[in-house]
């Protein structure tokens, strides 16, 4: 499924990424945060691929409470989460 990020009033809410420079580590990020969510049940997660070509592309929602960013921009988008694992 295809969707323009929307960030609820839920919580907690979670943006994990490696940034634009790991590409090796990225193939197994979104599968890694899927099955991590599973141990939080209350978070939703954001997962930033960290491509800054693709930004304003489509999000893909993966699982409930987990959705994949092409790119997400830390300074204007840091306020909307609760914790980073970068």
């Amino acid at each position: 499924m295809r969707r323009k990020l929307t960030l609820t009033d839920s919580r907690p809410i979670v943006l994990v990424t490696h940034g634009t420079h790991l590409l090796w580590a990225k193939q197994a990020l979104v599968s890694d945060v899927v099955a991590f969510s599973r141990s939080l049940p209350r978070a939703h997660f954001v997962v930033s691929l960290g491509q800054p070509e693709r930004a304003g592309q489509p999000v893909e929602q993966v699982s409930d409470r987990v959705l994949v960013h092409p790119f997400v921009p830390y300074g204007p988008h840091a306020d909307k989460f609760d914790a980073m694992i970068p």
